[in-house]
């Protein structure tokens, strides 16, 4: 089944508000769907209500102390999620002076896919080796970018490593495109920015996910949009985050 990492060498684009509505949105249509958090601040984790405290993570899977399945917890959203706490970053530091180590996530992911509908990987920023792991166990690659110049450069950078990891594993990784975050109609410049990161040769999907508080409050009520304001405009915009990946990977 699709295995999508969500990526970015930038911090805050919406990396882990796009990963968690996405995959909500997906079993809001009836999928089963892992979400695995392979970020140490566990942001995904926060968003979709699963338990840290006492609960195995993915830290414990990393050791091969646990498996992916027996750690994943089912929330109320319906997505089994795989968490993350501040653990994993002593697992990094692991998994640094392992050969191979760009596999590790990969190999403990390959064996329970298929259990799935979909699974979805929320990576760290920046060029970790979990990032890189997060990249090299995916089937697809998905960019949340900004709507602002920055974002061109940092997209830019988050395509090169994309293919260079790509190219020097082997990989048969796939861009799967860039979403645009915390769009605003009314700004042109957002589609001028857009329109700039398309030109780096990278497909930018056209759901826009609008910028709204109601993303913000549906974080820290800890509920993603489809069940805190399934009505509200950009709880659609998920909603068609869901229907164009689905479109665009299963043909």
């Amino acid at each position: 089944m699709p295995i999508i990492s969500v990526v970015s060498r930038k911090g805050g684009v919406g990396k882990s508000t796009i990963a968690a509505n996405l995959a909500a949105c997906l079993a809001e249509q009836g999928e089963t769907v892992l979400a695995i958090d392979a970020d140490p601040q566990g942001a995904l984790s926060w968003y979709l209500g699963a338990d840290t405290s006492e609960s195995p993570t993915l830290a414990a899977v990393i050791a091969s102390q646990t498996t992916l399945q027996a750690a994943s917890q089912t929330t109320a959203s319906g997505v089994s999620v795989v968490p993350a706490d501040s653990y994993l970053a002593a697992s990094e530091i692991w998994m640094s002076s392992q050969a191979g180590r760009e596999a590790i996530l990969g190999e403990h992911v390959g064996p329970v896919a298929d259990s799935y509908d979909w699974v979805l990987i929320d990576s760290a920023p920046g060029m970790t080796v979990l990032a890189l792991n997060a990249m090299c166990a995916g089937d697809w690659l998905l960019m949340p970018v900004l709507c602002e110049g920055p974002s061109i450069e940092a997209t830019a950078q988050t395509l090169s490593t994309a293919e260079d990891a790509i190219r020097r594993f082997r990989l048969a990784t796939r861009i799967l495109g860039a979403v645009g975050n915390r769009y605003q109609p009314r700004v042109l410049s957002h589609e001028e920015v857009l329109g700039r990161i398309a030109g780096l040769g990278v497909r930018v999907l056209s759901t826009r996910v609008r910028q709204t508080v109601r993303v913000g409050e549906s974080f820290e009520f800890r509920e993603p949009m489809v069940s805190y304001e399934p009505q509200h405009a950009v709880a659609e915009d998920f909603r068609r985050l869901a229907r164009e990946v689905t479109e665009y990977v299963q043909t």
